[in-house]
């Protein structure tokens, strides 16, 4: 009886040790199984995301403004007792990219930029203006190249930039010629410059964080572009009346087609007749040159970031230098606040008082220090 027990429970737990190992064998089975179809979907996954990696897109757009009143002479009100005037301004701003980067070696950047900006002291000035634009560009960049390795690829390149409205020379203290003549220094379409070339563009890839690319082309063609063709009387740096054009301004120059008969009308204030023997040129372009394009954009965390652009463009008589520095900040969700540096300088113009350019040229330079509005969407 005894051994016929020992039989039956060895017989029960050798049931229960096969009965285990079947279960193991089928959870081992079934755990590669579903190793494998995870494997398999975790590298469609993979797939998928190197094929919409191959696009890089995004755009930051801004609104900034501010205002300030102070009391004047008026029936219910009299002058602050420091001075001063009441004064408004305004600008908007927007900035995109999209950059393709192929697998089989093709780079194609886009930048487009978008800024307006407005002042006004609520007062007119000499010529009857209250309100003047400190902004006013609309831009496309693109550069299309193939990868040669390290970072490096040839490229070409193509810019655009031109004005949308009207905006006038600071007048002077001659209110005769002022009051005869609208001193434009842009208009629409007036100027326009466009350049383009072929080089080589290395761009940064160690950091996701970090967009920053270099072109250089040692072959790059300008064109300039005047559409309003008036000519009307400026105000040089002596606040002396001199006949000039936009064309004058942006350094595409004019002639004087009776050069006796133009200083004679100038000399008896006769305007109008002498600006008749002044005929501005409508389109210029500097030959060979060569360009530098440097731009960086930077994101530090979730509240600061930084964004760059340089340019450097020598025509071999004279050179043109833009540099672009902001820095945003986001101080609470769309509230943000925003410094702008804008050193340039440019002494391929020939200004309207005759002086050639390395005589005339200095540096210009546009700061904004402001807060406001602003969204970033990025892909």
């Amino acid at each position: 009886m005894k051994k016929t027990l020992l039989l039956l429970v060895a017989f029960v737990a050798a049931l229960v040790v096969n009965a285990q190992g079947f279960a193991t064998a089928e959870e081992a089975a079934t755990a590669v199984k579903e190793s494998t179809t995870n494997t398999s979907a975790a590298e469609k996954a993979a797939d998928a995301a190197v094929k919409k990696n191959h696009w890089k897109k995004g755009f930051d757009v801004s609104v900034t403004a501010a205002q300030n009143f102070i009391s004047q002479d008026t029936k219910w009100s009299s002058a602050w007792y420091q001075g001063g005037s009441s004064n408004f301004s305004g600008l908007g701003e927007f900035k995109s990219w999209f950059n393709y980067e192929g697998s089989n070696g093709l780079i194609w950047d886009n930048l487009v930029e978008l800024k307006y900006g407005i002042n006004t002291t609520f007062t007119k000035d000499l010529a009857g203006r209250a309100w003047h634009l400190t902004d006013d560009k609309t831009a496309y960049s693109t550069k299309l190249g193939y990868e040669l390795g390290k970072g490096w690829s040839v490229a070409w390149n193509g810019d655009i930039n031109f004005t949308l409205f009207q905006n006038y020379i600071t007048v002077g203290d001659d209110q005769a010629a002022v009051d005869a003549y609208n001193a434009l220094s842009s208009a629409a379409i007036s100027p326009l410059r466009f350049t383009t070339g072929v080089g080589f563009m290395w761009k940064y890839e160690k950091n996701p964080n970090i967009d920053l690319s270099i072109y250089l082309s040692p072959y790059s063609y300008k064109l300039v572009y005047v559409n309003d063709m008036r000519t009307f009387v400026a105000m040089n740096k002596d606040k002396i009346g001199v006949a000039s054009s936009i064309s004058d301004q942006v350094g595409i120059g004019q002639q004087v087609t009776d050069q006796a008969a133009f200083d004679k009308a100038w000399g008896d204030g006769n305007y109008d007749e002498a600006l008749s023997y002044i005929r501005p040129n409508s389109l210029k372009s500097y030959n060979l040159g060569s360009r530098v394009d440097i731009q960086y954009r930077q994101k530090f965390n979730d509240v600061v970031s930084l964004s760059s652009r340089f340019q450097f463009y020598t025509n071999y008589v004279g050179i043109e230098l833009d540099w672009e520095i902001s820095a945003d900040f986001v101080l609470y969700k769309i509230l943000t606040a925003r410094i702008s540096v804008n050193p340039r300088y440019d002494s391929t113009i020939v200004p309207s008082d005759g002086k050639s350019g390395w005589d005339a040229a200095r540096l210009q330079l546009k700061e904004l220090v402001s807060l406001g509005i602003a969204y970033r969407f990025e892909k």
